[in-house]
């Protein structure tokens, strides 16, 4: 029930509009003189389709010399304290030079504008795309731009926000799906997350966007032109990027992740030899999105896919990982 009711709860969220006497809150700080945009008028507010956990909506602002800026806007739940984390690290994704990213505005952490915390960034241009029917045209850019994002210079200072416990030290495999925690599975996972805690230490540390995939990645005419939602960035081996995009497009396609694995490692020139036991640890945090699944794949995507067929597929490659994970990984990855 807890379940049923968050679910709806954010679907709620997602769907609301911002108030007008809090978009006039907003205005009046955008339009002041210390203001990086210097706003005067507020021509558009449109919805953005996607994401799980905020409202988020796509202004159109003009100045006093009727210049136009695009922001966005992200509005929170009243109890997520996350909002001061993602500025942080919207600041410090500005350090990858090969990658446009948005540039943080403004932030409300008590709620001021709208009730609940919010953020304001920089637009990118461009839109979501997914081409199953072209995936070299797609997919080789995704993985092109992430060993990208790889390369960002990541020497000290670092925030507190981006040296976060990394998501190989929390997971908890008490958290499975019923139907893998009382079946063969459970054990296998389980063994697998403990390898994977042995060898992730001796790793090396990438920036990592913590939640890279097709959605996140935006297209123009010209190739990607920007990656967006670095709410969970942080300081992790490369491999979790890399697996949790290949649980992602193993829901759409299976053989996309092995063309997106490919594309990485020659545009970085690395081997990742631990990677099945990453994909293990990917499968199992995306379990608890297995209920948006329909939202958040679906919405302006063109592709179709269902939560029982999301859940299948994930199965699918999660058994897959488990058969690749044998006994020498361990060894190999020393």
């Amino acid at each position: 029930m807890a379940q049923t009711d968050r679910v709806a709860r954010l679907a709620a969220h997602r769907s609301s509009e911002p108030s007008a006497s809090g978009l006039t809150r907003l205005l009046r700080e955008l339009s002041d003189p210390d203001s990086s945009v210097g706003a005067h008028d507020l021509l558009e507010v449109r919805r953005l389709d996607g994401g799980i956990a905020t409202a988020t909506h796509r202004l159109r602002v003009a100045d006093h010399r009727g210049h136009q800026v695009d922001l966005v806007l992200k509005r929170y739940l009243v109890d997520d304290d996350t909002v001061g984390l993602e500025w942080d690290r919207l600041s410090f994704a500005q350090r990858c030079a090969g990658v446009a990213t948005p540039a943080p505005v403004l932030v409300d952490l008590d709620g001021t504008w709208f009730g609940t915390p919010a953020l304001v960034m920089t637009a990118l241009p461009g839109a979501v795309r997914y081409d199953v029917a072209d995936p070299n045209g797609w997919v080789i850019p995704l993985a092109q731009t992430l060993a990208e994002i790889h390369r960002t210079d990541v020497s000290p200072p670092v925030p507190a926000a981006i040296r976060r416990t990394p998501r190989w030290r929390s997971l908890d495999p008490a958290g499975l799906p019923e139907s893998w925690r009382s079946g063969p599975r459970g054990g296998d996972v389980t063994r697998a997350v403990e390898r994977l805690r042995r060898i992730a230490p001796d790793l090396p540390e990438v920036l990592c966007h913590g939640d890279f995939h097709a959605g996140n990645v935006l297209f123009d005419d010209e190739g990607v032109s920007g990656v967006v939602d670095w709410s969970a960035a942080r300081l992790e081996p490369a491999e979790a990027d890399v697996s949790n995009t290949r649980a992602e497009l193993a829901l759409i396609a299976d053989h996309l992740p092995a063309l997106f694995t490919a594309a990485y490692l020659d545009a970085r020139g690395v081997t990742l030899n631990a990677l099945p036991l990453w994909d293990v640890l990917a499968a199992v945090q995306m379990t608890g999105w297995m209920p948006y699944a329909g939202d958040t794949v679906n919405e302006g995507s063109g592709v179709d896919i269902s939560r029982e067929v999301a859940l299948t597929r994930l199965e699918a490659f999660l058994d897959d990982a488990l058969g690749r994970a044998g006994p020498e990984v361990d060894q190999d990855a020393s």
